[in-house]
Parts: structure tokens; sequence; C-alpha cells
């Protein structure tokens, strides 16, 4: 392995040796217009990206990527003590991975990186509150964006959940499908993706790059007539979707319907701090943005009394996400550096955020089990 890293054209450290079978491991820096760029190549077995000196491999779908893999990378080459360099402080800067995704990495026989050293691309890895979604690349999951970041949400909420490996799971409104990958990568479960408005050939080009073809179906299915037999399905959950559909009294009938006896409900949904019929009004910098779409975000305690009030479920938890604004604003802002146009769309759910500043916008975390 070959590592060079450079601050500001300034050379901090070299070490050349082998890793893992890699063939080979360059990263080199570049400043331009006072970034500092790290160019990272690496030519070999896929998922062995991470410059980690026990010599251990880790598959593509669990590839450290983002600020939390650089500097792991960074953290291992310089505490090595077979290492006879230092690459001073390397490890407190903010890098993250920009272009390889963990799904890509699964065909990937050699892959050249850009790594950006302050992006917004960068706040999307967060290792120590969201372990599980810090393992996939900011990158892939920006590519399948139509709304906050899906494995965030998904990942808080099944701390409400008891997923198990094995369980059949409809993941209602997937879109493009980052949160049925995350279920089938990440609690071994049999997913059926449904969306109404992403193409099922679509979706599972998704799920064939990302290894997850034989454990995640694609179909096109509207909420109000899902095409699922009765007691089908151990769990559903829907991310970002519920909004749009789920607010007809006539939403939870259809789905406990599908649901085994004891069988989870989930949903992470845009949310209000107070209902909009308490305030009288969509407020104008909410209203701006998304029109009066927002009369459909209702607060935790309005989900617990429209499903209970059903008898048809218990609702085992329901809470406003914490720093649920902030995530929207960290993603919209990565949406707008990365995505092409992403200026344009997301700049008014941005300058929305930042007035807003909590004050009225959150996500719903609500959680149920069949009666």
């Amino acid at each position: 392995m070959s590592c060079e890293f450079r601050w500001e054209g300034r050379r901090l450290g070299r070490r050349t040796g082998q890793h893992d079978g890699m063939a080979g491991l360059w990263p080199a820096a570049r400043s331009r217009r006072g970034r500092a760029h790290l160019t990272y190549v690496a030519h070999g077995r896929p998922g062995s990206h991470r410059a980690d000196p026990s010599g251990s491999a880790f598959p593509p779908h669990r590839l450290r990527t983002g600020a939390a893999g650089v500097r792991d990378a960074c953290d291992g080459l310089v505490s090595d003590p077979g290492n006879r360099w230092c690459a001073k402080g390397c490890s407190g800067w903010i890098l993250a991975v920009s272009a390889v995704s963990a799904v890509s990495a699964v065909s990937a026989v050699s892959a050249v990186t850009a790594v950006s050293a302050v992006t917004a691309v960068t706040d999307l890895v967060r290792p120590e509150r969201l372990p599980r979604s810090s393992r996939y690349d900011p990158a892939w999951l920006l590519g399948l964006d139509m709304g906050p970041h899906p494995l965030w949400l998904l990942e808080d909420l099944a701390q409400d959940l008891d997923l198990r490996p094995g369980m059949r799971i409809l993941d209602l409104g997937t879109g493009k499908g980052a949160t049925s990958v995350f279920l089938a990568r990440e609690y071994g479960a049999r997913v059926v993706a449904a969306d109404w408005w992403i193409a099922p050939e679509e979706a599972a080009a998704v799920f064939a790059e990302a290894g997850v073809g034989d454990r995640v179906e694609a179909v096109r299915a509207e909420a109000h007539a899902l095409p699922f037999e009765d007691e089908s399905f151990d769990a559903i959950v829907s991310i970002d979707a519920f909004e749009y559909f789920g607010t007809s009294d006539t939403c939870l009938p259809c789905l406990t319907r599908l649901l085994r006896p004891g069988g989870q409900l989930g949903i992470a949904t845009a949310a209000m701090t107070r209902e909009v019929r308490d305030l009288g009004a969509v407020p104008p910098h909410i209203r701006r943005a998304v029109g009066r779409e927002a009369i459909a975000w209702h607060t935790p305690d309005r989900w617990r009394f429209q499903w209970e009030v059903t008898e048809l479920v218990r609702v085992t938890s329901a809470r406003l996400q914490r720093d649920a604004w902030r995530d929207w604003l960290l993603w919209s802002r990565a949406c707008a550096e990365h995505l092409p146009d992403g200026r344009k769309s997301h700049q008014p759910v941005i300058d929305m955020l930042t007035e807003d500043g909590g004050a009225f916008l959150s996500f719903a975390l609500v959680t149920a089990r069949k009666n």
C-alpha cells in the first residue's frame, strides 16, 4: 500500500506496503479554491477500501465512507507502530467520500474517488448517532433522493420496532428503494418494496446492484388498493411517504388487514410541532415552500389518537425525531451541492428550514402493533 496526504500542497506523510490483497492504495491531496481535495485510488478486491492495520476487510455493504471512513483510515495509519511516519492532524480533518458507493463497490474492481474536505455531503455521515446508516455512501443515497435522509429516519424508527431476520416486511412508498436495501441488509428481512410513482424495473435495478435482488421484490401499488393477501406481512414500514396517503381514516384498516396478529406498523412522516388547525393557518415561511401540503403534517399525538381510536392497533411509541429539522436541512444542503439543478429545487426548502429553526417543522416517528 502507498499512501500520501497533502494539505494546501504541503506533504504530510507517506507509507508503502501491502494491505489485505490490494494491489495498491494511493491517496493524494491537492488544494483548490481554499479546499483540500483527496484523490483516493484503489485497485483489487471490492470492499477493501479501508486502510486497517489489522488487515481486516469490510464487505461492500459495510464499507465505511465519508468522514468516519477517512478518519478511521488516517487514525489506523497513524496509530500503527509499523508505520514510520505520522500524518499529524489528519484524523481531525473532516473528509467525506463523495463518489464511491457501498453499492457500486459490489461490482467495482477499481475506483477513483474525489473527496472534499469542506462539503455538505460530509455532514451526512454520523457513526456515533446513526452507525448503521453511516455504512452507506452519501453519494449513493443522494442519487436516490426523493426526500430527507431515508436511512436516518428508518434507523431511528427501527429503535421502536422489533425487526428480526426472516421477517416479511412491506416497505410502503419505498421510492427508489434505499430503505428496502437497508431493511434487507441490516435486519435480514424479506422485503416487498411498493411504490406508485417509481417503476418496479427501476427499483429492481437498484436492488440487484446492491446485491439484495433475491431478498427484495419491487411492485407498483397504490396505498389504498394494495394487492396482497390478508395477514401476509410481519411488519409494514413507511418512510417519508405516509403523509401523502395515510391521513385518510380508511388507510389504517387497509394496512392492518395485511398484518399478521401482533404484526408491527411503523411510520416516519413529516410533522409539525403543533397542528395547523390549532395555529389557524400554515405559517407563511412553510406555505411559501410547500403550499397546503403541510396541513397533512400531523403531530405524533394526532397520529396516536387517529390510530388508537380504531381499536385496530396498540400504539407503542409516538414521538418527534430529535433535531429532525436540522437533519432535514443537512440533507437539503447536500442535495443542493451534489445534485444537478439541486440548488434550484432544494433552495426553497433550505430557506424554509433555516427560517423555521425547529419552531414548527419536524418528523413524527410512530409505531404500533396489531390487536
